[in-house]
This record gives structure tokens, C-alpha cells and sequence, in this order.
């Protein structure tokens, strides 16, 4: 077993963990996902089904209204952060940029309105653990 080289999930398994890539195809140590993202045009064919599920809810968070993302947070037990979606206009795609740019993760722990109030706890271990679950790890990039 290998982490992808770009988003860090497992690779090279056949767990059923929604975290792990279970592409049996030699992808020059990528996920399927990171391939694709990086001009592999067999996914649609050959691309495991962890790394579509993947896409697909992305593809459903960055359609999210702020109504969504809002309810969201308390399907999570996190209303106070439904309250910082309200007053920063957080919606869907603003939501997944904030989560796969590690040098903004401050903005969830920081009080409304200049974030969305969580605690540390809050955040890593309900918020970022449900994304993961959710989306898998995020790509950990920092804005330039």
C-alpha cells in the first residue's frame, strides 16, 4: 500500500474505506482521482469506483446553495457554524475551496463573522473527519 502523491489517500488496496483508492492499475502513484485531474483520460473506463464516488460528491458539494450548506452543518451537530455560513455567504463551492486550501482552515475556527466559530475539536474531529468521509483527505494546498 502508497499514498497518492497529490491528495495522500491510500492507494493499492481493496478496502471498502471511502478514503482509499482501490485502483488495481499501475497510475505512477496517483489515486485515480489525481490521475484523472492530471490528464489520465481512462477513468471513465478503467477508474475505480471509491475515486467516482469521490467526484461525484464534490461535484454535489460545490452545487450547494447557502440554504445547504447551512443544513449541512446541522445534519453534522454544528449549528453554530450554520450561523457563520449565514453571515459569511458561505455556499458549496466556496465551502470545498475553503477545505482543500489547508492555509485557510483558521477561517473555520474563527468567530462570526470572520469564520464559522467552530472549536478545534469541532472542526477536526466532526467537520474535517465527516469531509474525509465525505470527499476523502483534502489536497492539501496553500494559497500563493
Amino acid at each position: 500500500m502508497s499514498l497518492c502523491k497529490l491528495c495522500r489517500i491510500k492507494i493499492k488496496t481493496t478496502s471498502e474505506d471511502s478514503t482509499t483508492c482501490t485502483d488495481d492499475i499501475f497510475l505512477d502513484d496517483y489515486c485515480c482521482n489525481c490521475a484523472k485531474e492530471n490528464g489520465w483520460i481512462h477513468f471513465d473506463k478503467m477508474g475505480c469506483g471509491h475515486c467516482k464516488k469521490r467526484i461525484e460528491q464534490q461535484k454535489e458539494i460545490s452545487e450547494m446553495s447557502l440554504s445547504d450548506v447551512k443544513n449541512l452543518f446541522k445534519s453534522m451537530q454544528l449549528p453554530k457554524a450554520a450561523e457563520g455560513v449565514e453571515s459569511g455567504g458561505i455556499d458549496g463551492k466556496t465551502l470545498l475551496d475553503l477545505y482543500r486550501d489547508a492555509s485557510l482552515h483558521d477561517l473555520f475556527v474563527a468567530p462570526s463573522p470572520d469564520g464559522l466559530g467552530l472549536t478545534q475539536i469541532q472542526f477536526k474531529g466532526r467537520f474535517m473527519s465527516e469531509m474525509k468521509r465525505r470527499l476523502g483527505p483534502p489536497v492539501i494546498q496553500t494559497s500563493s
